[in-house]
């Protein structure tokens, strides 16, 4: 009787044990590779046009309007999204024309974030734009 309690109690230990498997050990995933997101859109005289991303990691934020219909400056921002995600808080701005270069570069910590396009007065007719944000 005694021999085989122990002879199942064998068993149940070696169906156990082959279930356990060792744990190696985790290393921190990586930064995040930068998010390209290239958007167009209209600009009308006196409007702004804001695009919302979030930066997952801290990092460096870039601006650049690849395209303007019109060669004419206008206004560049990034900020932070409002708490009600209803709007933009711009914190930075620059006046640029569209180039193949950032126009607007920033470091940032982790969190929710928005690009803006906006006319300083020099917008006569609404026109087309193409701005690309990269962003962790």
């Amino acid at each position: 009787m005694i021999a085989r309690a122990i002879q199942g109690f064998s068993a149940v230990a070696v169906l156990l044990v082959s279930g356990c498997t060792a744990e190696s050990p985790t290393t921190p995933s990586a930064a995040a590779s930068p998010v390209s997101v290239t958007f167009a859109s209209n600009l009308t005289p006196g409007g702004t046009v804001t695009r919302l991303f979030t930066a997952a990691v801290p990092g460096t934020v870039t601006l650049t309007l690849d395209s303007l219909a019109q060669p004419v400056t206008v206004g560049l921002s990034l900020g932070l999204t409002r708490a009600d995600g209803a709007g933009c808080y711009g914190s930075t701005s620059v006046q640029a024309t569209a180039g193949s270069s950032p126009q607007l570069s920033i470091a940032v910590d982790a969190g929710n974030y928005c690009a803006a396009i906006y006319d300083i007065g020099t917008i006569v007719e609404s026109m087309t734009f193409s701005m690309t944000i990269v962003h962790p």
